[in-house]
């Protein structure tokens, strides 16, 4: 879920990172083929969505910033618990299950 809404959010513009680790490290990959290089109109489009985005980043205050990616960490923290928790469930039913077999067989 978190990675489609990342990916989701990057292909329409809304975002400058892909995914969450990209987003926890900071790290922004902009794709530049040769025609973005060779023509001046891509850099300056390039330059003003980039700008645009670093806008709207900018606009907010430090303390909401770090409240919103604490917020974040937390949910997907959550996430990631309760799948790895699920998990370890179903393969602890599964050993149950076949320590019950062979205990009737």
């Amino acid at each position: 879920g978190t990675m489609l809404f990342y990916q989701w959010s990057f292909l329409i513009g809304r975002s400058l990172f892909f995914n969450p680790s990209s987003h926890w490290l900071s790290l922004v990959v902009r794709r530049v083929t040769s025609s973005d290089v060779s023509s001046t109109a891509a850099k300056e489009v390039g330059a003003s969505s980039a700008t645009k985005l670093d806008t709207r980043v900018s606009s907010l205050d430090d303390a909401t910033r770090k409240a919103l990616i604490r917020q974040l960490r937390s949910v997907t923290m959550a996430g990631i618990s309760g799948a790895l928790m699920l998990g370890w469930i179903s393969q602890l039913r599964n050993e149950i299950r076949r320590r019950r077999r062979q205990l009737y067989l």
